[in-house]
């Protein structure tokens, strides 16, 4: 409790509360700072799947998440499946539904492209996995800052992303923040 302890701990708080106040984060206790979004990808990624899990993403997604989820495949014995991501949204929500085990657990998906220029509905999507009981990974590295993100409004459950592109923060900077009924256990 002394005071270079007590700075410190503002000095990492009050990012927090900034970072969950622009991506409507409701908590920033649920605000966790990593090296980069790949880092936070990683990290999300391997705290909520296990043994037998399925997973829906796009085919746009980055390394971070393909090869994560190849991995997967090997180890934890889970499936995953891939939707079109440069279809009409209509056409994605209809293949998200389509792909759609009883056992699958998370839609992991881009927000927006830097090879083409597709934005995900997110909000869409955040809809689909809450009626259906599914975690929602967003990859923000390339929107966050650029495009309105709200975790509550658009039914998000991680959002991951860089703090040094669109949110003009220093380079080995990201987070990882989890919405409120995220469940943790």
């Amino acid at each position: 409790a002394h005071s270079s302890a007590l700075f410190a701990s503002r000095t990492v708080y009050e990012p927090r509360c900034k970072i969950a106040a622009l991506f409507g984060c409701p908590d920033p206790e649920h605000v966790v700072f990593t090296g980069n979004a790949t880092e936070a990808l990683n990290m999300a990624l391997n705290g909520i799947f296990s043994r037998g899990d399925h997973v829906i993403t796009t085919d746009l997604e980055h390394n971070s998440v393909l090869r994560t989820m190849d991995g997967y495949c090997r180890e934890r014995y889970m499936t995953y499946d891939t939707v079109r991501a440069l279809a009409s949204d209509e056409t994605l929500l209809s293949d998200l539904k389509a792909k759609r085990k009883p056992y699958t657990k998370a839609v992991v998906i881009t927000h927006a492209s830097n090879i083409c220029p597709r934005v995900l509905p997110i909000a869409k999507i955040g809809a689909f996995c809450r009626q259906y009981g599914l975690y929602l990974i967003v990859d923000a590295a390339q929107s966050a800052g650029i495009y309105d993100i709200d975790m509550k409004r658009d039914g998000i459950s991680i959002l991951c992303a860089p703090g040094h592109k669109g949110l003009y923060g220093p380079q080995g900077t990201g987070f990882c923040l989890f919405a409120d009924d995220f469940d943790f256990a």
